[in-house]
């Protein structure tokens, strides 16, 4: 059995490297939910799950989601991006690579980190998409 990483603490609003291992990873007690962008206001986002459901967050660096929303490069899913989110974990992760969502569909967890902060998991097969990763926190 493959040890799993501990939550690190990390600035407020920020995912660890851990943090982001654990809320993405498909073998967790919790795993991330496949999604699509409902929309954004200000720093809040609307999700629709496959199953339908919706749920709404305050996302961390809202200006930042803005900005990978406004990319060229979004992978979309029935035109809209194409998202993972663990509301467990607080974490949300935002396609970017291939236009669309490949079958089967892998997240390698290697972060690019920033000021201690995992901004995004990268991609080394063209064909699967990276992360932008986000912390979020439930509104209801």
């Amino acid at each position: 059995m493959t040890k799993r990483p501990q939550t690190l603490t990390a600035t407020a609003g920020e995912l660890s490297h851990g943090q982001a291992q654990i809320a993405f990873s498909s073998d967790g007690e919790s795993p991330a939910r496949p999604a699509i962008l409902v929309e954004t206001e200000g720093n809040s986002i609307t999700v629709r799950y496959f199953d339908n459901s919706t749920d709404t967050f305050s996302v961390f660096k809202a200006d930042r989601l803005a900005a990978v929303f406004a990319r060229d490069d979004l992978c979309r899913f029935r035109e809209q991006p194409f998202l993972l989110v663990n509301r467990h974990h607080a974490a949300l992760g935002v396609a970017t690579g291939p236009a669309t969502v490949p079958s089967p569909l892998e997240v390698l967890l290697v972060s690019l980190i920033e000021d201690g902060a995992a901004l995004e998991f990268i991609s080394d097969d063209e064909s699967q998409p990276g992360w932008q990763l986000f912390a979020i926190v439930p509104e209801n």
